[in-house]
């Protein structure tokens, strides 16, 4: 088996944004700055996805002004939430790149870089589950956005050029607000393309940040879990001088990843507060469309809204209990090592570590939210309270 690179499991993560013309960091042994085809096509994309913004809401605010299309208004929400979440992801990964850079050089100082290493770390079980993972989440999120970007022009081109069955009228793949009239209008090309390419742009948003997120966090897991395991089984010689040289060791590298972990959660606490307290409303107005009676075609669609995002709130709070287990997984190592046969001073200062390892890391959504999987729960809750509200005002 060859070398595995910690590119390996970034790579997903740095396909969908140098898709949307990002480079969330810069390597130790690749300091460059983004070229300037770079940065065009960022601005690009990020102009083009806020002016369909700014369409979705002029949309919403007609149909509350009006009291017409409420329903299809509450749609657009919906989509206004996933964008705003997108364009908040992509804005602070773009301006915390160089603290972004600092991680992922910390992390290729203690990126084991040969066979017995990697055998020692078990380093192919974290790249395996984070490629698995990393697939299944991209390719969820692609047919989710893809199926939203063609559905109409596929009905279109089926049921009215090739079956002949009826005639479906051109429809923009997202409703939004269009001050002229753009149907039969050339106009209407330039339209799809647009809103086809911010549905992309706002999907790789998503997912190049929770993938990044994701891949960061197994990283640091497999460090913590190291750690655990070369203290478990520590054998102590009861010399304190040559045992306080392998605390130093164990200190010194849990001290680094308790950095390392703080510095993710400055760099991502405020774009996981927004996903997930976004993700709630989302949650609920799709359901509250699901169950006010829609045609067939819309039900699949908002049925592949609501599962992706429960999938993306879900794989925040797995990856936030993984890291917690991990690093409470300390205490544990270093209460069943042989500490029995240690000096004193050893097993008072393993009291320490002990101590300190009782409170666990967690990825924080800022100082708000500890992200765990009782998040996922907590989250769900939030949303079934909206959506009962809705209900019972749409039911008034």
């Amino acid at each position: 088996m060859p070398l595995a690179k910690m590119d390996s499991f970034l790579k997903y993560a740095n396909f969908f944004y140098s898709a949307v013309g990002i480079e969330p960091y810069t390597k130790m042994s690749r300091s460059s700055v983004a070229s300037r085809w770079i940065s065009l096509v960022f601005w690009a994309n990020l102009i083009n996805l806020s002016l369909n913004l700014l369409g979705e809401l002029g949309l919403v605010l007609i149909a509350f002004a009006t009291g017409e299309h409420i329903l299809e208004a509450i749609t657009v929400m919906s989509y206004i939430g996933f964008v705003s979440v997108g364009i908040i992801k992509m804005m602070f990964v773009w301006q915390k790149k160089p603290a972004l850079s600092h991680i992922i050089w910390e992390l290729e100082k203690v990126f084991p870089c040969d066979k017995a290493a990697q055998l020692a770390y078990n380093l192919d079980k974290y790249l395996n589950s984070c490629l698995r993972i990393s697939f299944t989440f991209s390719m969820l999120y692609s047919v989710l956005i893809w199926t939203y970007n063609l559905f109409d022009i596929m009905q279109y081109c089926v049921y009215d050029l090739w079956l002949e069955m009826r005639e479906v009228p051109l429809l923009l793949p997202y409703p939004i607000y269009v001050p002229w009239h753009w149907q039969g209008h050339w106009s209407y090309y330039l339209l799809v393309i647009s809103q086809n390419i911010a549905g992309y742009t706002s999907a790789a948003g998503h997912v190049s940040t929770d993938l990044l997120l994701c891949a960061i966090t197994t990283l640091i897991v497999m460090h913590f879990d190291y750690l655990a395991r070369t203290i478990e089984k520590q054998v102590l010689s009861g010399d304190w001088s040559k045992d306080s040289r392998v605390l130093f060791d164990v200190v010194q590298y849990h001290e680094r990843l308790l950095l390392l972990s703080d510095q993710l959660n400055e760099v991502f606490g405020v774009p996981l507060l927004m996903n997930l307290l976004i993700s709630s409303f989302v949650i609920c107005f799709v359901g509250f469309q699901m169950t006010v009676g829609v045609p067939i075609d819309l039900l699949i669609k908002l049925f592949l809204f609501l599962i992706s995002s429960l999938c993306e709130a879900y794989l925040i709070c797995h990856h936030g209990q993984l890291i917690a287990d991990a690093s409470f997984g300390i205490s544990a190592a270093a209460y069943n090592q042989n500490w029995y046969y240690a000096d004193v001073r050893y097993r008072r200062s393993l009291i320490l570590i002990i101590a300190r390892s009782q409170s666990p890391v967690y990825l924080k959504a800022t100082v708000f939210m500890k992200i765990t999987r009782g998040t996922m729960t907590d989250l769900l809750q939030l949303s079934y309270k909206f959506f009962a509200l809705l209900r019972t005002m749409y039911a008034v």
